[in-house]
């Protein structure tokens, strides 16, 4: 719930670039539509600029302007006359025109928002990644706001996860204060499923359903000096943990502890992106 309202708070700011990423196939276009659906789109003017050849999801309240790339066309080629018309918002989800970049970033001096996407393995490598698009370098790193980073992690089976008690070196490990948990769950190993009978919900996978894990990175002063000076994943994500935000990590280590999914299960994950 505090994630949710601090995103709703990033998505509700008058000006700045808001990076949504994910890696490949972990549900970047969903993210991406259920924040800007979550967001006020009736006192504000969102427009989406989108490729007639890759048309995206309709969404309520967001009228769309579209270039034809067949045709030769890119997003800067309606750029301008669409900036004319004055929105609060622009969702261009490809950054990779420069010509473009360049006459948002402006927009965003403006005083007006931009929505956007990138793939990467972290938030930290989300801001790396929309350098490598040759977005103007010092206007980004000034006006850079936060990214929203996703990964998709398997439930386990609600039916037939199996609880179990942890050691006190490994909750350690995990970062999980003693006394603070006092089960983990994990899919039941296959000698305790029985001949023939396995789980009805989950035939017997042990996970049912998805879940996103999600890291919220905050653009800081002195994540704005790295972009700048030496822009570097690691330095980024040092200056993440001294500023206190958690990382995708912990994040996924909450929904351990809640019995949402599995340490394995998690490990899988992060082991994906690394």
């Amino acid at each position: 719930d505090g994630l949710q309202k601090s995103w709703a708070e990033i998505m509700a700011l008058d000006k700045g670039l808001v990076i949504l990423s994910s890696m490949p196939g972990d549900g970047m276009t969903t993210l991406t539509n259920v924040s800007i659906s979550e967001t006020d789109r009736l006192m504000r003017d969102f427009v989406a600029i989108e490729d007639v050849q890759h048309r995206e999801q309709e969404l309520q309240n967001v009228s769309v302007t579209t270039y034809d790339s067949a045709a030769g066309q890119t997003a800067a080629t309606v750029l301008p006359e669409l900036i004319r018309t004055y929105p609060n918002v622009y969702v261009l989800r490809d950054f990779s025109n420069p010509e473009a970049a360049k006459l948002l970033m402006d927009e965003i001096v403006d005083e007006h928002m931009v929505i956007t996407n990138v793939h990467a393995r972290s938030a930290a490598e989300s801001l790396i990644r929309m350098l490598q698009q040759k977005v103007p370098h010092k206007q980004f790193a000034q006006l850079v706001s936060a990214v929203m980073y996703q990964r998709l992690i398997r439930k386990l089976c609600e039916t037939c996860k199996v609880g179990y008690t942890p050691t006190p070196e490994a909750l350690k490990k995990l970062g999980i204060p003693p006394g603070k948990v006092s089960q983990l769950y994990r899919p039941p190993k296959p000698e305790e499923i029985e001949s023939g009978k396995p789980c009805p919900n989950c035939q017997g996978l042990g996970y049912k359903g998805r879940s996103g894990v999600f890291e919220m990175l905050v653009v800081t002063d002195d994540m704005r000096e790295v972009l700048l000076k030496q822009p570097k994943v690691e330095l980024i994500k040092k200056a993440a943990r001294a500023s206190g935000q958690r990382s995708l990590q912990e994040e996924g280590i909450l929904l351990v502890a809640k019995g949402v999914t599995s340490l394995p299960e998690l490990q899988r994950v992060l082991k994906a992106g690394a």
